[in-house]
């Protein structure tokens, strides 16, 4: 993804391209980099003077640029896949990672998307990011997050990634015997049977040697969340249960009903998915109202007229009454808003 902003405040457009993964070796993270503009429209790769962290930052999903500190420079603002919300302050010489000044809780999430607003009509700009939702096998806390170890554990030469989620207070692999002995042939080997294999950890199925330099991921919360902006802190709101039937790709912050707040679409839904764990199809188009405070009410399918269905990757508000959803592999969607 890309997105730009006026960052050495040279007058011309500096741009941020977030990297999403590296094909064949999900998930290494790829590098994030800063191109810096001329004026002339020549680009200059800026990143390790500017935000060497940006190289192996995550798989990065989306992004924008937000003053969040009033000194009249944009920040950065980045979320992705098995990553924290970041923060990434800049002085208009470098842009310096300044999270956990920002974000007072743990997020590391399976972020879709972000989206700024000014949500409760104080002046500033709030954000509504989306996530996984919590429709789904994996139940998770800031205690037993789900996790995804990664190594060539086989050595032949290819990543090998294993998801991992707790049961009882344990956390176990995802997948079945048959699925990891398809990328790790020994597992067969050393798991006769589907019951010794089904009370086996990570830590049970690989010898230190085989799990030297592995690393793990984690998400600990997989909301779509509200973030209210309180002099440039950001507060945490879960959005109702209602946002969180499936995955968020898509949202819109607009006045929908005519009382002068802004409210929020929310559009998204996956069928890429294991048969073993279902597709992520729950989302409909989920319209929430505002109070001009912060608070949201669901409105239902039936009052809202909403009857969205498809991937949707993206949404768009193109004017005061429209607005055009982008839809994997199908013709893009136009809704129009009517405020009465």
């Amino acid at each position: 993804m890309c997105e730009s902003s006026r960052l050495d405040n040279d007058g011309d457009e500096d741009l941020f391209i977030g990297g999403r993964l590296v094909p064949g070796k999900y998930p290494l993270p790829p590098p994030s980099k800063i191109l810096i503009n001329d004026g002339k429209g020549n680009f200059t790769d800026a990143t390790k003077t500017i935000a060497p962290a940006l190289d192996t930052l995550g798989m990065v999903t989306d992004a924008l640029w937000l003053d969040v500190n009033n000194d009249q420079k944009k920040d950065l603002i980045i979320v992705g896949e098995w990553m924290p919300v970041k923060v990434f302050l800049n002085n208009g010489i470098s842009l310096t990672d300044v999270s956990s000044s920002y974000i007072h809780f743990e997020s590391n999430g399976w972020w879709n998307r972000i989206v700024p607003a000014d949500m409760d009509n104080d002046g500033d700009i709030d954000l509504i990011i989306g996530n996984a939702g919590l429709n789904t096998q994996f139940s998770v806390t800031e205690k037993e997050p789900i996790e995804l170890t990664y190594n060539d554990f086989d050595k032949n030469g290819s990543i090998d990634p294993i998801l991992s989620y707790f049961i009882k207070g344990k956390s176990y692999p995802a997948n079945s015997r048959d699925e990891i002995a398809e990328q790790i042939p020994f597992i067969k080997k050393k798991y006769l049977s589907y019951k010794t294999y089904s009370e086996a950890t990570l830590k049970d199925m690989f010898t230190p040697e085989q799990s030297a330099g592995s690393h793990t991921l984690h998400a600990n919360m997989m909301e779509t969340i509200y973030l209210e902006n309180k002099d440039g802190q950001f507060a945490l709101h879960r959005l109702p249960v209602e946002a969180q039937y499936a995955p968020v790709y898509g949202i819109v912050a607009a006045d929908m009903n005519g009382d002068g707040n802004k409210d929020i679409l929310l559009t998204g839904s996956n069928t890429w998915t294991r048969v073993k764990f279902g597709r992520y199809t729950a989302n409909h188009g989920v319209l929430l109202v505002g109070n001009g405070k912060g608070n949201f009410n669901y409105i239902s399918q039936e009052e809202s007229g909403l009857k969205i269905k498809g991937n949707i990757r993206s949404a768009l508000l193109v004017s005061e009454n429209k607005i055009v959803l982008g839809v994997n592999d199908e013709p893009a969607l136009l809704l129009n808003i009517n405020k009465k």
